[in-house]
């Protein structure tokens, strides 16, 4: 979908001035927010015609990559606790899936907690992401949750996900999965949001040709991966 980009003003903006870091998660919350809000605009309106573009509304998987990723993350959150944003959904719509790559969600309310069971999700990311977090970077309970921290809770309560883990893998791995991993692709659309097979994965990857390198950040790193030093 072409959803608005929020953060685009701060990212282009000429200045000698960093950008505070209050400055950075009201943009953020805001950018994150208008994106899911046009998520959910679209699937109303594919839901709404779904007779005429012959479409099966049951059936509706989300995907996306680095923003367009923590979009379909922060949907299927908004969506588990029934937040303002949910209300130009369909009443009781439920995404059959959601994929992400290289994605996270965004929180301002300290962990995460989900009211209800998410959608299945599929997870893939590197633990060298220096650009969107792979565990979990907070600051006053304000921040992101990565892949490694949704697998933990989606595991304890036993939900649906797989967790494709790429071990030195960085932000690259945003667009690798869309040309290198059609199979697990296909897999979990078949497996999990059609067949609705209740399965918990986690697949390590680890690749001899890559070197080791770094895979702890501060926030100050994502900021400065993000927006610049």
């Amino acid at each position: 979908i072409d959803y608005r980009r929020g953060l685009r003003p701060m990212m282009t903006q000429k200045s000698e001035l960093k950008p505070s870091i209050r400055d950075v998660v009201i943009q953020l919350h805001k950018a994150i927010n208008m994106a899911v809000e046009d998520l959910f605009s679209a699937t109303a309106y594919i839901v709404e015609n779904a007779e005429k573009m012959q479409i099966n509304p049951t059936q509706i998987i989300t995907s996306g990559s680095s923003a367009g990723a923590i979009t379909a993350l922060q949907a299927e959150y908004a969506i588990s606790n029934q937040n303002e944003l949910t209300k130009i959904l369909p009443e009781g719509f439920k995404y059959a899936g959601a994929m992400s790559f290289a994605g996270a969600i965004f929180s301002v309310d300290g962990k995460l907690k989900w009211s209800k069971q998410p959608a299945p999700i599929a997870l893939f990311h590197g633990n060298a992401d220096r650009q969107v977090p792979y565990d979990n970077e907070t600051i006053l309970g304000i921040g992101f949750y990565g892949p490694k921290y949704i697998s933990k809770q989606m595991s304890k309560a036993k939900w649906a996900h797989w967790f494709y883990d790429m071990e030195y893998q960085g932000h690259n791995i945003a667009g690798q999965p869309m040309f290198d991993n059609h199979n697990e692709i296909k897999a979990f659309i078949k497996e999990y949001a059609l067949k609705r097979r209740p399965l918990i994965k986690h697949t390590v990857v680890k690749d001899g040709d890559l070197k080791e390198t770094e895979t702890k950040f501060k926030l100050k790193d994502y900021i400065e991966a993000n927006f610049g030093k």
